[in-house]
């Protein structure tokens, strides 16, 4: 499918020309809040033709659009929850401390005329558009073949076909093999569960001529060397002239929020504290700063006012908020109740990363002072 950084997509769609965006297809998502340089993401919707919201909640990002871009196109489209759909965690198979596989099938089920899994929005999307699915032309053809025997490219076929191919490389032929595990077999215990990982095997599935694991690629160490002297040229600044209001601005997670996406449940956000910016009592003190007071911080990117917790557990010079937050009066209607500021709007889209694309999230030079 490709993929490219997000950073740079409110300049896609804004810059006139060849390939220029015109129309988003997010899922999940929730760009107005979650882009780097989030004023310029929000700004940038104006310019599009079509946006598709594949949620379940109508967000900021699909309410913008259609009430502030004025984009002339919007569509929500309702995705099932996982109770209302089949699970098995394929992507997440080599994470796991217990090497297992575990298949959910739906609890209930979605009302005939409502929600529908995401993958089958996704295959509809794609073949009205007059695309192959994933961009790949063999799932097209295979598609088209599945749809002639009334059957659909769903994750279940995905995986009993991986299972296929999976036991043949393993010299454990399904239906011959009593060690094959097959997705049907899979449907049917729920849970399979191995004693013990293979240890010691490495060699066997490496490709590299060698057989060795090639960490040190050359585009690699010389951007470490880069940062390393960029640490050590900050450093001694910093020892030579101290910036007694200069912050390096880090994030953090809360559990009961992973990342956004729990906001709008009423049961888990009642438990959840409005987010704080953490400063080191000492930092706080300097400043005039106490815990619950209302702190300004800042940058060339934006600004955010959020009150203040003074901790011990965070080094002076650093400041800790978390990222996610910034619903507005419009938006999510139970987590615009505990809206918290937008961390993004202190991110620039620009200066990416060279080597992975992506944008400077953490340590960002901020600074803090108390709001008068």
């Amino acid at each position: 499918m490709g993929a490219l950084p997000l950073g740079i997509l409110a300049k896609e769609v804004t810059t006139a020309g060849r390939g220029q965006v015109k129309a988003l297809v997010e899922s999940g998502g929730n760009l107005a809040l979650t882009a780097p340089g989030s004023v310029e993401m929000q700004a940038a919707l104006k310019d599009l033709e079509l946006l598709v919201s594949i949620d379940f909640y109508q967000n900021e990002t699909a309410t913008m659009a259609a009430e502030t871009a004025l984009v002339p196109t919007v569509y929500i489209l309702p995705a099932t929850t996982p109770l209302e759909r089949e699970n098995i965690h394929v992507t997440h198979l080599n994470y796991n401390v217990v090497p297992h596989v575990e298949y959910h099938g739906p609890v209930v089920e979605p009302p005939r005329s409502g929600p529908r899994p995401e993958w089958e929005i996704f295959m509809a999307l794609t073949r009205r558009m007059g695309l192959v699915p994933f961009g790949n032309k063999m799932f097209g053809i295979l598609a088209k073949f599945l749809r002639a025997v009334h059957k659909d490219l769903s994750p279940g076929f995905i995986v009993g076909l991986l299972s296929i191919l999976g036991n043949l490389m393993e010299h454990h032929p399904p239906r011959i093999s009593s060690q094959a595990i097959t997705f049907g077999s899979i449907r049917k215990r729920g849970l399979i569960v191995w004693k013990q990982h293979r240890h010691g095997v490495l060699r066997e599935f490496l490709l590299t001529r060698n057989k060795k694991v090639h960490l040190a690629a050359p585009e690699i160490v010389g951007m470490l060397q880069r940062f390393m002297n960029a640490i050590q040229m900050n450093t001694a600044s910093l020892q030579a002239a101290p910036d007694d209001e200069g912050f390096l601005l880090i994030g953090r997670r809360h559990p009961k929020t992973m990342n956004s996406w729990l906001h709008n449940i009423p049961r888990l956000h009642a438990d959840i504290a409005g987010p704080r910016l953490l400063v080191n009592a000492a930092d706080g003190a300097r400043l005039g700063l106490e815990s619950g007071q209302l702190a300004r911080v800042f940058n060339d990117n934006g600004e955010i006012t959020v009150p203040v917790e003074l901790t011990g557990d965070i080094m002076p010079g650093v400041a800790c908020y978390p990222h996610g937050w910034g619903h507005h009066p419009n938006g999510l209607h139970v987590a615009r109740s505990n809206p918290g500021q937008n961390y993004n709007v202190l991110v620039a889209s620009s200066g990416l990363e060279p080597l992975s694309g992506m944008p400077r999230f953490n340590a960002i030079r901020v600074r803090v002072e108390k709001k008068g």
